[in-house]
């Protein structure tokens, strides 16, 4: 039996409260509790609803490595929603041929140390996989100890790095950092945009990417007339900002993760910036309006997710009746896809390690909901990634709300 692609089409909102609890261990490595699992099966149970007819048998183990603590932590909590949800239709839906699956949430923290002790610990419990590892410089350290255990591992970090290293049994969900950067080079020269600022954060994210991005731009004609720094956790970015403004640039190109960019375009706004910034994809994070408001209304940048499509308007309803209203983010719906790829890999492949990273390596699908409407997930034995630079859609905030730009 194929897992079903789209989050939620088949389990009732007060099913999915058991269900949740039935496919998280709750804990992360640093403490982080998954404690929306728990108080939304209490709230399933006390209403009398009976439990759906899922699955049975011995589960699967999926192990979930995910940054909950640290600069990266309210991204990685949308994901940890999204594997979850994922998971409870899997297994409302009967599981993997009649098997739950079980996720094995972890919190690494970003911290490449712990990461590689993950690896070790998610094998010694028997998971056949592991999923969401967010932060690249933790997927660069892993990759010896993934390759001597064998287990597949499919990452939502960007490094072309990863990419580099040819580890066969990791795959990545795309675009890369690569892919996003042949995006912007590509509009800053439809813009007519010849003098780019350089803002890199000093995370592990931001350091590792600040040599790409300079070669990159610099290749393509485009040589920042600044390369500056600033820190994750900044409270005010108005001094990096005065500086791109003073640099004679036309535009800035802003690479850091999720929140920051809420302090960038307030510091923008603070000095009268007036200059387009461009970000990553992590800039759709719904921090940055709630915290900007309308002076990010400059922020542009690559989203995973082309939210016209009919299967993401879908989760979209299920995900407000689920938290409130809320708009489902692009990391839930990524987590969303990644663990798609593994349950229908799994379908084919039965839960043997290397079976499923040969499934893994064939997989290919239309219908997933990352990617411009068309596009296509598809790995080989010479491609990795899942998804290309090509498929992203190009968006900004406008008072206060992401919309789309260019017609896309």
């Amino acid at each position: 039996m194929r897992c079903p692609t789209h989050v939620l089409r088949l389990a009732s909102i007060a099913a999915l409260g058991l269900a949740l609890a039935a496919c998280s261990t709750g804990t992360g490595s640093t403490g982080a509790e998954t404690s929306s699992s728990s108080s939304a099966a209490s709230s399933a149970s006390s209403s009398g609803d009976a439990a759906p007819t899922g699955a049975a048998g011995e589960p699967i183990v999926i192990g979930i490595e995910l940054p909950l603590s640290g600069a990266s932590a309210a991204p990685a909590e949308q994901m940890r929603k999204g594997f979850e949800l994922t998971a409870a239709e899997i297994n409302d839906a009967g599981g993997v041929d009649g098997r739950p699956i079980e996720l094995d949430i972890q919190d690494d923290a970003g911290d490449p140390t712990t990461g590689v002790a993950l690896v070790d610990r998610f094998v010694q419990d028997g998971a056949v996989a592991i999923a969401g590892t967010y932060n690249s410089p933790v997927v660069l350290a892993q990759s010896e100890v993934i390759g001597t255990a064998e287990i597949p591992v499919l990452a939502f970090a960007i490094s072309s790095q990863i990419t580099r290293q040819q580890n066969p049994w990791v795959f990545q969900t795309g675009p890369t950092d690569q892919g996003q950067i042949a995006g912007i080079i590509e509009r800053f020269k439809a813009e007519g945009l010849t003098k780019p600022a350089l803002l890199t954060d000093t995370s592990a994210f931001g350091s590792t990417a600040k040599p790409v991005l300079e070669q990159a731009l610099n290749d393509a004609g485009l040589a920042p007339v600044l390369s500056d720094t600033f820190a994750v956790d900044a409270a005010d970015l108005s001094a990096a900002l005065l500086k791109a403004k003073d640099s004679g640039a036309d535009s800035v190109l802003a690479w850091t993760v999720g929140q920051p960019y809420a302090t960038l375009a307030l510091g923008a706004q603070q000095v009268g910036l007036g200059l387009p910034i461009i970000g990553t994809a992590s800039a759709v994070d719904p921090a940055v309006a709630r915290l900007a408001g309308d002076a990010a209304d400059e922020l542009y940048f690559q989203d995973a997710i082309d939210r016209s499509k009919p299967q993401v308007q879908e989760l979209s309803e299920r995900w407000a009746a689920e938290f409130d209203g809320g708009q489902v983010p692009s990391d839930a719906l990524s987590a969303h896809d990644i663990l798609t790829v593994i349950t229908e890999s799994l379908a084919e492949s039965g839960p043997d390690r290397a079976a499923l990273r040969d499934a893994m390596e064939i997989f290919s699908s239309d219908e997933m909901l990352s990617g411009r409407i068309g596009s296509s997930w598809t790995y080989s034995a010479d491609n990795h990634v899942g998804l290309g630079g090509g498929n992203l859609v190009w968006k900004k905030y406008e008072n206060g709300a992401v919309v789309t730009v260019d017609g896309q």
